[in-house]
């Protein structure tokens, strides 16, 4: 696991349109159709017009736009944001989508952000696995020992859009965030799982001394959320092939991940899960299914629940256009104390470049509800 730095200036290939944006959407999109009828319905009353929203922006326009879209405190008023596959355009006009890049933001969430990706228009953090695998990240926290982000193993299978899997997820440690990203030293751990066994699914929390870690599995037709937590001095010194357990509902914990029982059903394979900042218990957000023009929450007295009832957050227009798809919405909890501050990414189907209006991630600044 190696990060580049990078600036426009130093685009010089012309390689074509890469092609994981379309197999993502594709991937994505076969799970929609396997549970677009599982999930749970949302009042759509529960809507609100939103009190602010906007794109995020780069402060260079070599960056035209991403997913993912995951925010990572550094310090005050200072934040890390990891992002998905990624475009960039080259000098002589052409365009690139690599797995990752990641951007470095002072001030409030919705101000313009530093980017970084790899020398000649590769990926931010790159897989030290043979050629035709590639990393998503999955989110990211900040402990006194560095900043510590999760990151799905991906490989290819074969020339065929349906032809890759998922290997299983990494920890990457980087003590020293703070720093410019082309001297971050890192170091980096396979997480205990493999494949589908417990997909990461959102940022670590921490939780007195323990670092608890939300996670899908597949259920039958559909995704469940569940919950792991380990003692967080094993998470900061790496040391990740024992000592987790799961939350099995009635049970309580477990060291056996196969008595963990869901937390909610019908979950896409990117969710938030964080405390209120009003101190009003927990909150989930995310996209059922993982593509869907409605935003949900959930709220609960503690992690493991019990959850309630889905709320629709909100609606995203641009799934009106038969072109367009919505997915990846996600709750920033430290960006705003006047409301929830949510992101979420909107693609274009046939999985060319849809333009930067489009590619880059939406904010909003949402009512409590």
């Amino acid at each position: 696991m190696i990060l580049f730095c990078a600036k426009a200036k130093r685009l010089r290939s012309k390689t074509g349109p890469f092609s994981f944006h379309l197999f993502k959407a594709l991937i994505i999109w076969a799970g929609v159709l396997a549970t677009c009828s599982c999930f749970p319905p949302a009042a759509p009353g529960d809507a609100k017009k939103p009190l602010g929203s906007g794109l995020l922006l780069p402060r260079d326009d070599a960056w035209l736009g991403a997913d993912g879209a995951i925010s990572v405190p550094l310090a005050e008023n200072l934040r890390l944001w990891l992002f998905g596959d990624t475009w960039l355009r080259h000098q002589d006009g052409t365009l690139k989508l690599v797995s990752n890049s990641v951007g470095i933001q002072e001030g409030e969430c919705s101000d313009a952000f530093e980017p970084h990706w790899g020398q000649a228009a590769t990926a931010a953090f790159g897989s030290t696995e043979p050629k035709g695998s590639w990393l998503w990240p999955a989110g990211g926290v900040l402990l006194q020992e560095g900043i510590f982000l999760v990151f799905h193993h991906m490989e290819r299978r074969g020339p065929g859009p349906w032809d890759f899997a998922v290997l299983g997820s990494q920890l990457v440690s980087i003590a020293d965030a703070r720093a410019p990203p082309c001297s971050w030293h890192v170091r980096s751990k396979r997480l205990p799982w493999t494949a589908e066994d417990f997909l990461p699914a959102c940022s670590p929390v921490i939780q007195g001394g323990h670092v608890l870690l939300f996670g899908t599995r597949s259920l039958g037709a559909q995704r469940g959320l569940f919950l792991a937590r380990l003692k967080k001095r094993f998470f900061a010194e790496l040391e990740l092939e024992t000592g987790w357990e799961f939350w099995g509902g009635e049970k309580g914990w477990s060291v056996f991940l196969k008595e963990a029982q869901p937390l909610l059903e019908g979950v896409g394979t990117e969710v938030t899960v964080a405390s209120d900042p009003r101190g009003q218990g927990w909150i989930c957000v995310y996209s059922p299914g993982g593509i869907s023009s409605q935003i949900l929450l959930h709220r609960a007295p503690a992690p493991q629940g019990p959850w309630g009832k889905p709320q629709n957050l909100f609606t995203c227009p641009e799934a009106a256009y038969q072109s367009l798809y919505c997915y990846g919405a996600k709750f920033h909890p430290g960006c705003s104390s006047l409301g929830l501050w949510v992101t979420y990414s909107v693609n274009s189907k046939d999985g060319l470049f849809p333009g930067p209006d489009t590619a880059r991630p939406r904010w909003l600044l949402l009512p409590h509800p």
